[in-house]
């Protein structure tokens, strides 16, 4: 559905307002991470940009735009294994030692449990104590943290527009009930469709930002661009 992109789109325009992120990539590294982030700056396409594909105007383009990118306040870390011990002493650093104001963990379900504690528990038990310790990290050191979370495939096998809902966080509730915030990314042409739900609004490039819960604001929705071939969500205007 495009949650990475999503989550990377959010953290270049942060990072552009020189507000220093931390980025938690457990199913990315940190080269194709940058390669996307360079594929965002430059336009060009992230299936050129891995190939090597560029023409000369391209390849200055990438050199003039590489000098910005050195200089932003992007703190990436791709370790295989993250738990939630990990996880807190790396916030703890990024907070203190660099200033960082926001952390993007991509994605929830991939952060281990390694306490003994815990030996016995099923994935949902998993999920939920994950879930509460990250609120814990975020009310410890006072920054927000945007967790990407991976949606049950019953979407995918539910019928008419299939939009996600709630119910639809994968694992557990706890996800839920912990956020203060939750967005679920929908992308109909992702399953075939060729119209919104109004049937005459033509959705191809296109998606929508669902706020399906806001603790302290008004639920709605958003509408983006989605460029495909570079990964990308984008503002209409």
């Amino acid at each position: 559905m495009g949650k990475t992109s999503f989550a990377l789109s959010l953290a270049i325009n942060i990072i552009k307002k020189k507000i220093p992120i931390g980025y938690f990539s457990l199913e990315m590294s940190y080269i194709q991470i940058i390669s996307r982030l360079i594929t965002f700056e430059t336009n060009i396409s992230y299936e050129k940009f891995k190939t090597s594909n560029l023409t000369k105007q391209e390849f200055n383009i990438f050199k003039k735009k590489i000098k910005y990118i050195k200089k932003y306040p992007l703190f990436i870390d791709d370790s295989p294994y993250l738990s939630i011990v990990d996880l807190k002493n790396k916030c703890r650093k990024l907070v203190y030692k660099y200033n960082v104001k926001i952390i993007i963990i991509d994605y929830l379900q991939l952060i281990n449990v390694s306490n003994s504690n815990f030996k016995n528990y099923n994935r949902e038990q998993e999920i939920s104590t994950i879930s509460r310790n990250i609120k814990y990290i975020a009310k410890e050191f006072k920054i927000p943290i945007i967790a990407i979370s991976q949606l049950s495939r019953a979407v995918e096998f539910r019928g008419g527009n299939k939009r996600p809902l709630l119910s639809d966080l994968r694992e557990s509730g706890a996800i839920e009930q912990d956020a203060d915030i939750v967005l679920l990314l929908y992308r109909p042409e992702y399953y075939g469709f060729k119209y919104w739900d109004d049937n005459y609004s033509l959705c191809s490039g296109e998606a929508e930002i669902i706020i399906a819960k806001h603790r302290n604001g008004r639920l709605g929705n958003i509408k983006l661009k989605f460029i495909k071939k570079k990964a990308i969500f984008k503002n209409f205007n």
